[in-house]
This record gives structure tokens, C-alpha cells and sequence, in this order.
């Protein structure tokens, strides 16, 4: 596990043993300069961190760098369409994170943006998903029912996440993710 901050990797540490979890090595580190060599892992996983990243596309390429070929690579990031209105720019999120706190959330994405940056690092996309709240899943059911009947399937998927199992648009989840392949 890496962490930027020593104070963060240090929680997380404490964390993992009050709840008996696996013991695992926690590296402070730079998530734009990644203390491994190339290919030195079959998966790469980041949740919910390139959005506090100013240059979150070499973020981005060094997680491609360190995964080894025909391996896989998983970001999930804020879904830029959550219905929640939970973000630094609205006055819900102004008021309950604070313009001067340190790691506050700088960025959202769509399914679509993410999808890019993928392709753009050299990454194969291969599924977009979206979690959230059971509020979000019943919009999600709506929005899925009420744009198949406007739309072709096709152009829906290229604006938004389709979850399989669901059979619904991924679009208004808290968070959106994806999962690549690299390639040789």
C-alpha cells in the first residue's frame, strides 16, 4: 500500500490492526514517482486518489509502469454527474470539507474521462463501473429506463458506465471505476 502522507500510512496501519485485517507494508511515497520497478505487479489498485493529484495522468501512467504486461489496472474516482452534490465547488462541499483543508477533493470525472485517460496512458479499457448509495441505484434505474427509450444503446454507452449485472446506466453513482489491461 503507498500513502503521500506518513500521518495517513500511519492511521492506516492502526486501522488494519484494530479491525484484524491483514498485515501489509504501507510505503510513503508519490503516487507520481513510484518507488517499484517496471512490471512488478499483476494488479494495481487506486481508490479514489488521482483526484487529489495535480498531475494525476503520470499518476496514472506510473501505475501502468509498475503493472505488468497483461495485468490489471483499477481506478475509481468521483463521479462527476453524483447526485449528492458532494464536491469542493458546491456550498455543501465548501461547508462541510473547508477551502483550507489540505486534501480536499480537487477533481471529478466522468465514465467517459476516465475511459480516455486509460486509452491515453496505453491502457486497454475493458469495464467501467459505479458504486454508491441505494439512492443513486434507483435513479440509476430511471435515468436507464426513461434514455433506452430516447436513445440507441449504443450512443448511451458512449456517455455513460453500463453496469452488466444490473442491466442499468452506471451514471449517478458517488464513484466511478475502471478496470484495464495492459498491453505489451
Amino acid at each position: 500500500m503507498v500513502d503521500f502522507s506518513r500521518d495517513s500510512a500511519l492511521l492506516a496501519k492502526k486501522l488494519f490492526k484494530f479491525r484484524g485485517e491483514v498485515d501489509c507494508d504501507i510505503i510513503v511515497a508519490d503516487a507520481c514517482y513510484l518507488p517499484f520497478r517496471n512490471r512488478s505487479f499483476d494488479l494495481v489498485f487506486s481508490d479514489c486518489t488521482i483526484e487529489h493529484i495535480p498531475n494525476y495522468t503520470h499518476a496514472i501512467k506510473e501505475c501502468a509502469r509498475v503493472c505488468e504486461d497483461f495485468g490489471h489496472v483499477i481506478i475509481t474516482v468521483p463521479n462527476k454527474y453524483r447526485i449528492d452534490g458532494w464536491d469542493s465547488d458546491t456550498f455543501l462541499g465548501k461547508l462541510v470539507k473547508g477551502s483550507d483543508y489540505p486534501y480536499h477533493q480537487r477533481l471529478y470525472f466522468t465514465a467517459k474521462q476516465l475511459k480516455e485517460l486509460m486509452k491515453a496512458v496505453g491502457l486497454e479499457p475493458k469495464e467501467l463501473f459505479e458504486y454508491g448509495t441505494f439512492f443513486a441505484g434507483i435513479i440509476s434505474l430511471i435515468m436507464t429506463k426513461i434514455l433506452s427509450r430516447l436513445f440507441r444503446k449504443d450512443k448511451l454507452l458512449r456517455l455513460f458506465a453500463y453496469d452488466k449485472m444490473r442491466r442499468m446506466l452506471s451514471s449517478v453513482g458517488i464513484e466511478v471505476g475502471i478496470v484495464a489491461v495492459k498491453k505489451r
